[in-house]
Parts: structure tokens; C-alpha cells; sequence
């Protein structure tokens, strides 16, 4: 973890190619292997503009349009976008699980890769598949498979090696820091003032291995949060004592965050693990609504977060 996958997302769709077309993006989580299809379902939500609040009703004709060529893909789909089943003999409830699982990943693979038609091909980004449980793993192996049949971009990230043939997957792999580069950018982090040397030597010392490029980072605006260093990105003095410095100093990212979050203000902690809890994507009408805070509220705690 750390190492920039998802750094390299994010600059990847700033590019002004990912700004031009449709951009179809989810992740796994560690909680996702209790809702088997989480990640899988806000793919389709997206593709279908789903919303929160929006009427079951409209979710279905949106689906009905969508899928008039494959109406026996129109309860899996359904039951990704936790619409209610039909509760006829033979129906979705009474298949055998195979026969869901395979249903549902037909009826993913024609709701993405059978869109309408687009000016440009689509992006579809699946980060954090080592989270997948097996099912929803298995799914997205299939969608590798077919999109070097169709129109579209699939960019998947991982900490384990993505499987599949050559010709569907092209690989770039990620590796933590080489010392002298991890050095370059601390340097580049916090300036290479005389009395940075030290402070350089001591997260160096405190890593339980090389560090990876978000270690660095949090660990450089744990410290600006602190008061430990002051001045501009780059250009830092130390103001702090090393001593207590060289003590509180994190092994590892997870501490650095976990540490920067409980010096957080309670209404901006409590909106972070509101969201946390939400998912990947938190509208903020309700993040509003679940941490009975009015709308600017929530507006001006998530720009001091950012």
C-alpha cells in the first residue's frame, strides 16, 4: 500500500484524453467481501446514472431500455441495483447460484461494453482487486477477457498481479522507492536546508523498510500539522524538538494517517468516518443527512480536508 496506484489514477484522468470521454470508475474495499457485487453495482450505477433517492421505478425502465434485447438479464441486473425480485415460481430467487452468477456477469458485460454509442471509447477503472471476494474476482476476469473485443479502456490496479492472457492485459508494475530516489523525493518534500539533514536520517531510521512515496508524504504534513516544520512545500525549517521528534515518528503509513486523524476537529472526524463508512463515493446531500449537518457545514469540512 502507498506505492501510487491510485496516485497514478488520479493523474491519468487529469490528462485531458480521460476528461474527453465517459469515465466509469469504482474499488474494492475489505468490507466488500460481505456484499459480494459492492464495487461491481457502482459500475452499473454509474453506466445508468443511478442516484440516491432515485425512484425504484425509474431505475427499472432505465434498465428495461437498456437491456430490451436481453430480457432475461433483467432481474441479475436488478439485483445489483438492490431493486425488488420477483416472487414467481422460476424466478430470480428459485436459480441455481451458478446460473445467477453467470446471468449477472452477462448482464454487467451488456450494460458496459453494448453502451449506447459514444463519441470516444469509455474508460472503466476497477482499483483494489486483491479486495474482491472470488465471485465478484471471477466477474471481472470476464470483463478482461472481452474488452479487447470492444471499444473501451479497462484499467485495473492491484497488489497482487492482475491473471490473464498477454494479449488482454498489459502490466505496469509499481515497486517501492530505490533509497536514493525516496532521498530525492524527501529532499524535494521539505527543502534541503542545513537542519533538514537529521530530520531526513530519522524517517529514514523509523521505516520498517524502503518507504513508499504516501509515507513520505503524510509523514511530511503530519509533521507541518504538528508545528515540527514550518515554511512552504520545499522550503521547511525545522521548529521542533528531534528528540521527541525521533520518538513519535510512525513505522508505517496506516500510523501516519490513523495519527492525523485523531488530531482532526470532532465534527471533521466524524464526517471522514461517516464517509469511510458510506463507501468510495459519499454524495454529500448524504453525508449531510447522516451527520445532521446543514450543507455548508459539510461543504466547509471537506475543503478544509482536502
Amino acid at each position: 500500500p502507498g506505492v501510487g496506484k491510485s496516485r497514478l489514477v488520479h493523474h491519468f484522468l487529469n490528462l485531458g484524453i480521460a476528461r474527453q470521454t465517459t469515465v466509469l470508475q469504482t474499488s474494492a474495499e475489505p468490507y466488500d467481501r460481505d456484499s459480494v457485487y459492492l464495487p461491481i453495482a457502482t459500475l452499473l450505477r454509474a453506466e445508468l446514472d443511478v442516484r440516491p433517492g432515485d425512484d425504484a421505478a425509474m431505475i427499472r425502465d432505465r434498465l428495461d431500455a437498456r437491456l430490451s434485447s436481453r430480457r432475461d438479464l433483467l432481474e441479475a441486473a436488478a439485483s445489483l441495483l438492490d431493486l425488488p425480485a420477483s416472487n414467481e415460481p422460476g424466478s430470480w430467487k428459485d436459480l441455481e447460484p451458478a446460473v445467477r452468477r453467470r446471468r449477472i456477469s452477462e448482464a454487467v458485460s451488456h450494460l458496459i461494453f453494448m453502451a449506447p454509442p459514444r463519441a470516444s471509447a469509455p474508460i472503466v477503472i476497477i482499483e483494489d482487486l486483491h479486495w474482491l471476494d472470488e465471485d465478484a474476482a471471477a466477474l471481472v476476469a470476464g470483463l478482461t477477457k472481452q474488452a479487447r473485443n470492444h471499444r473501451v479502456l479497462l484499467i485495473l490496479t492491484s497488489r497482487e498481479r492482475v491473471k490473464g492472457d498477454s494479449r488482454d492485459v498489459h502490466t505496469l508494475s509499481l515497486e517501492s522507492l530505490e533509497p536514493l530516489r525516496a532521498q530525492e523525493l524527501l529532499t524535494h518534500l521539505v527543502g534541503d536546508a542545513p537542519d533538514m539533514d537529521r530530520l531526513r536520517e530519522i524517517v529514514f531510521r523509523r521505516a520498517d523498510q524502503r518507504p513508499t512515496p504516501l509515507f513520505l508524504e503524510e509523514t511530511v504534513s503530519s509533521l507541518v500539522e504538528q508545528g515540527v516544520l514550518q515554511g512552504e512545500r520545499g522550503h521547511y525549517r525545522l521548529t521542533g524538538n528531534l528528540d521527541v521528534l525521533e520518538r513519535d515518528i510512525p513505522h508505517k503509513v496506516e500510523e501516519v494517517l490513523a495519527a492525523r486523524i485523531d488530531r482532526l476537529p470532532r465534527e471533521h472526524k466524524h464526517l471522514l468516518e461517516s464517509a469511510a463508512v458510506i463507501g468510495m463515493e459519499a454524495p454529500r446531500e448524504l453525508l449531510a443527512a447522516v451527520t445532521h449537518l446543514d450543507m455548508d457545514a459539510v461543504l466547509r469540512i471537506l475543503s478544509d480536508l482536502e
